[in-house]
């Protein structure tokens, strides 16, 4: 079941920092790098985000929450933000449902994007596997580099405005 989650009180925010500390350290070690910005949040700094969160509970609302998405939408432009999926639950579809849910919540807007770490090949395979492609990518640490993935559901926007 896939609920949209609200920070009205600490607990929601400490339920989703939980979740994101132990799907980002599984990505910090992957990458071999662990100053990586989801492991420096704070219920206070969740609590104030613009995103839209959305969390997987596998026995409903009040049960565990086994996967979590984040996105912004700007205009046209829907990025997703952060997807996390408690390490116990990897490989169960969790992220793909998350995915395709946004994309289905969003299918208005003309461009999905999002990055990836390189070096964090099961995340890069599982957005190639839902059609996003290559779209630049930066060094943002030394040895660190984000790939940027884009999915457009429309032919008039190009990857510079994505």
């Amino acid at each position: 079941m896939i609920e949209q989650i609200r920070f009205n009180h600490n607990e929601e925010a400490l339920r989703v920092l939980q979740l994101q500390m132990q799907a980002y350290m599984v990505e910090a070690d992957r990458i071999g790098f662990f100053d990586i910005p989801p492991l420096k949040e704070t219920i206070a700094s969740l609590q104030e985000s613009r995103e839209s969160f959305y969390g997987f509970f596998p026995e409903g609302p009040d049960g565990e929450l086994a996967g979590a998405i984040a996105y912004d939408r700007a205009g046209d432009t829907v990025t997703i933000c952060r997807l996390m999926v408690r390490p116990s639950h990897f490989r169960q579809g969790i992220a793909s449902e998350l995915l395709r849910f946004v994309e289905r919540m969003e299918s208005d807007c003309a461009c999905f994007c999002l990055t990836a770490a390189v070096g964090n090949e099961p995340a890069i395979r599982l957005y190639k596997k839902h059609g996003y492609a290559e779209a630049g990518s930066q060094e943002v640490a030394p040895g660190v580099v984000l790939l940027r993935l884009m999915k457009r559901t429309t032919e008039e926007i190009d990857s510079q405005n994505c």
